[in-house]
């Protein structure tokens, strides 16, 4: 469904076609050497596969340093994986055994960043930051200001918003802004990294809401990065462990919850705080 389309009341999720599927994805961080010490190659992943269908919520879960967040940079396109292979349906968006890397704005992946207060230019006014990515695509300026209103509505927000900055707003509102700069281009995936782990306990179960509802309306596929089990219960169809870069545990996250057969899952479940 487009964003300039009428908004009614969808069907229930349908989990047919599959959305994203990926293979083999590894990546090793190189840093320089100084003059007296030898190179350093960090491994951030190692051999990582998943699949996702349309219309269901993937969650990403792992410590800090556990990779998930390089996973999600790998499927946006703002980093290069050294092996492995993505598609978005049949179409491949990185195949590193073919040479193929589609560029991040050519892949039709919309991100929210963790922090809404690092990640929204406080020089620039809601408009112009939930339409860089319109213009950037050579939308109209009428057009683009149309989608933005939108984009806005559907996260809660007003077409009088527009022209107002980003200290203005909440956190929680920052957040929905962030969102709506995240789906105005109309992606049909979404990757969600750590995107109520900044807010209050309070704000958070409105954001997840808000996920949710955009995930009914729109029908996006939605990979959501986080360290909180709580969350993962709330929101998520299917759950991937990750622990020093591999997967450790996968499946339903009823079944990865209610009988994690993995120390690291469990010790995951113990010491996580629930919402």
């Amino acid at each position: 469904m487009s964003l300039s389309d009428d908004l009614i009341a969808p069907p229930p999720p349908s989990f047919t076609s599959l959305a994203i599927e990926a293979s083999g994805l590894s990546k090793v961080f190189v840093s320089r050497a100084a003059m007296w010490s030898r190179e350093r190659r960090t491994v951030a992943l190692s051999d990582v596969s998943f699949n996702l269908k349309s219309s269901e919520i993937l969650a990403v879960v792992g410590e800090s340093g556990s990779g998930k967040t390089t996973l999600g940079r790998l499927i946006v396109g703002l980093e290069t994986p050294d092996a492995g292979w993505i598609r978005k349906g049949p179409k491949p968006l990185v195949d590193t055994a073919n040479r193929i890397f589609t560029p991040a704005a050519q892949r039709g992946i919309g991100m929210i960043f963790q922090d809404p207060n690092s990640s929204l230019n406080p020089r620039m006014t809601v408009s112009a930051i939930v339409g860089e990515g319109l213009q950037l695509a050579g939308v109209g300026a009428r057009e683009r200001r149309e989608r933005i209103a939108a984009a806005l509505d559907l996260v809660g927000l007003r077409r009088e918003d527009m022209d107002r900055y980003p200290h203005q707003f909440s956190g929680g509102q920052r957040q929905r802004i962030g969102i709506a700069r995240a789906i105005v281009v109309e992606p049909s995936i979404l990757v969600a990294d750590e995107a109520v782990s900044s807010l209050d306990v309070s704000v958070q179960m409105q954001v997840l809401n808000l996920i949710l509802d955009i995930r009914d309306k729109l029908g996006l596929a939605v990979i959501f990065i986080t360290h909180n089990i709580g969350v993962v219960e709330y929101l998520c169809d299917q759950v991937i462990v990750l622990s020093k870069g591999e997967v450790v545990e996968r499946g339903p996250t009823a079944q990865v919850v209610g009988s994690p057969q993995h120390p690291y899952t469990k010790g995951l479940l113990s010491a996580v705080p629930r919402i």
